[in-house]
């Protein structure tokens, strides 16, 4: 698309000095990214403990897979005196173990990690499941003798829903939580859940970081997981551990569970005979629904190890009943959605349902760049799943008789109309005149260097669109080498906001497998974005004030406010032509009222991202300790520059 034209002040010596200095941010992970540094890292990969010379190392280790950058992070926090001593709270916390698993010393482990809480308000309760082996149910009985916080329960009548729910029914504290017993609790973990739980009386689910320990004891793997995603919870049960749920809303979600027969059971639930993976997901999903608030903790307070089963992650036994898990819980919301297999080996993809007479409005502004054009509209009906839309060419000026004759012959086509708007680049601007003369029920808002490609994408995008709690869908957009370029946009990056992943190789996962399941975010790019035109025009369209940058992001943030949830969607997948290089620099007067609208909002920390992560790399690589100084220096200056 073409860049603005003048609004520069020339002699704003030090405003385009600090604009240079973020250019040269955006740019470095070109840098990162040369022969010479790929080689490097892939060099540094192969002698790492934890690394690999292949997969992610020629991309660039994030902080998952980078073991020895997590060591050595760990080292500094430690040395710099860690996070501090937790204040006491009187809450007490009670831990179900709803299987005891088939390795005593690891039981051991869990249950020692729980013994050395500082937080002294605990108790834990242990299933003795009639078909253990021997030495598991010794440590069991061992474990039972050495501390009287610890409760084992011997095998009885299981109400429907199986043993787990007996477990929580059993428990006494104000807040509750699932442990695995091949992971290990941080020492102030507890202590950290229940002042946390005591200082945010309306937080009534609390979830943690956690990272895993390899077969020698070493901290590797670190998931730092973003804030409250009800789409990523449906994908999976990124919560995992540490989650804690208020008694009072577990008994809200689950009701009565009995320890006798009752016709009034309630029906078996779909996490029966399956007391891992699945009750956890199943747990979170109920607990949410009805929680006040959901917090997450942004802190490591569980360990899963290795050579065990491992947080709440699925084996293929169980996720038969995991998928179920999720599909109760949408029939639960009176919700018509269908739940299959996602991108990545335990998730899930929700199939929500699309009105066939729901109509959509492509609208596509662009100047000249017939070529492009043409391809662009050409991929529109190939494999889009959805063929009640139209086309809007919104026509900025060009003046190439090869784009003339494109649009002539585009124009013939049934479903495609050509708007005129000449006049100075305003990308929003463009968009609303266009927008104004749709009568769809959906707008998709696309640049002209975009090009669709594979099965069911705009399909994949109006399953979201329609839902009356979201207010954009994103997709993911890919750089013709198969890179991706697009997979949501996290505020903070690079001073003000960036594209999360970007360069990352297409057919990776990204952090935490992010890029490939769907997922909230504070905004997506409007290179490729729906909106229901009802929520549209709500907002009052784009800021006009924004002529090139910045004008989705503020869109999205407006949303936000409005109460509407954001949303991304790998299964939406685009080609992007867009240069890698052509950076930020010359939008002077879009950072500008982006800095006056946004500062106080982008200062206090993107909710879907983590504190733990970098805001100066685009590849969730751990943020360096000095990392906030810097960044707040930055975002100081140019907010001083910007006359605020």
């Amino acid at each position: 698309m073409t860049t603005r034209e003048g609004g520069e002040d020339d002699g704003d010596t030090t405003w385009r000095s600090l604009l240079w200095t973020v250019d040269v941010l955006s740019r470095s992970f070109e840098v990162a990214h040369s022969p010479e540094a790929v080689r490097s890292r892939r060099s540094a990969a192969s002698s790492e403990d934890g690394g690999s010379p292949e997969g992610p190392a020629a991309y660039g280790l994030d902080a998952y897979d980078d073991a020895g950058a997590y060591r050595r992070w760990l080292a500094e926090i430690d040395t710099a005196g860690g996070a501090g001593p937790v204040p006491p709270s009187a809450l007490a916390v009670s831990l179900v173990v709803a299987s005891p698993g088939e390795d005593p010393e690891g039981l051991r482990r869990c249950v020692s990690s729980v013994s050395s809480q500082t937080h002294p308000a605990w108790e834990l309760i242990l299933w003795d499941d009639e078909e253990l082996r021997p030495e598991v149910r010794r440590a069991l009985e061992d474990l039972a003798e050495s501390d009287s916080r610890i409760t084992v329960v011997a095998p009885g009548h299981q109400p429907a829903g199986g043993h787990g729910l007996e477990l929580l029914a059993r428990t006494s504290g104000a807040l509750v939580a699932l442990l695995d017993p091949a992971g290990e609790l941080t020492p102030e973990a507890l202590a950290t859940v229940a002042w946390t739980a005591e200082r945010e009386p309306d937080a009534d689910v609390l979830y943690s970081d956690e990272d895993e320990l390899d077969e020698d004891g070493l901290p590797v793997h670190p998931r730092f997981k973003p804030g409250w995603s009800p789409e990523l919870l449906l994908a999976c049960p990124y919560v995992g551990h540490l989650t804690a749920v208020r008694r009072s809303v577990l008994d809200a979600a689950y009701g009565s569970v009995p320890t006798t027969p009752s016709v009034d059971a309630p029906a078996p639930s779909a996490t029966e005979g399956h007391p891992g993976a699945a009750l956890h997901h199943d747990v979170a999903l109920r607990a949410t629904e009805r929680a006040r608030r959901v917090v997450h903790i942004p802190r490591v307070l569980y360990r899963a190890r290795r050579d065990g089963r491992g947080g709440a992650t699925l084996g293929a036994s169980g996720y038969e009943a995991a998928r179920r898990v999720v599909a109760g819980a949408l029939a639960r919301r009176g919700r018509t959605a269908s739940v299959e297999p996602g991108l990545l080996p335990g998730s899930f993809r929700v199939r929500w349902p699309v009105e066939r007479t729901a109509t959509v409005s492509v609208i596509i502004p662009f100047r000249d760049e017939g070529p492009m054009l043409r391809a662009c509209v050409d991929a529109l009906g190939d494999g889009a799943g959805h063929d009640r839309f139209e086309v809007v060419l919104v026509d900025n000026g060009s003046v190439e008789p090869e784009t003339l004759a494109v649009c002539e012959l585009l124009c013939r086509r049934p479903g495609v109309r050509l708007l005129e708007h000449p006049g100075p680049f305003n990308w929003s601007a463009i968009n609303n005149a266009a927008a104004a003369t749709c009568g769809s029920d959906v707008l998709l808002f696309m640049n002209n260097d975009v090009v669709a490609r594979g099965d069911g994408w705009m399909r994949a995008m109006l399953e979201h669109a329609q839902r009356p709690e979201i207010g954009a869908v994103g997709c993911r957009l890919l750089y013709p080498d198969g890179t991706v370029q697009h997979a949501g946009v996290v505020l903070g990056m690079h001073v003000l906001a960036g594209h999360v992943m970007c360069g990352l190789p297409g057919d990776l996962p990204g952090y935490t497998g992010w890029a490939k399941l769907v997922k909230d975010y504070a905004a997506v790019s409007a290179a490729c974005m729906m909106c229901r035109r009802s929520v549209f025009e709500e907002l009052g369209g784009f800021d006009e004030s924004y002529a090139v940058a910045f004008n989705d992001v503020d869109f999205c943030l407006r949303l936000g406010r409005a109460g509407y949830r954001v949303v991304y969607t790998p299964y939406a997948e685009l080609v992007h032509h867009e240069s890698r290089t052509r950076g930020m620099s010359g939008f002077y007067g879009d950072y500008q009222a982006f800095l006056g609208a946004w500062t106080d909002v982008v200062r206090a920390g993107d909710p879907f991202y983590n504190v733990n992560l970098s805001r100066l790399d685009l590849r969730c690589i751990l943020r360096p300790l000095d990392e906030d100084g810097r960044w707040e220096t930055l975002l100081s200056r140019l907010t001083s520059s910007s006359g605020r």
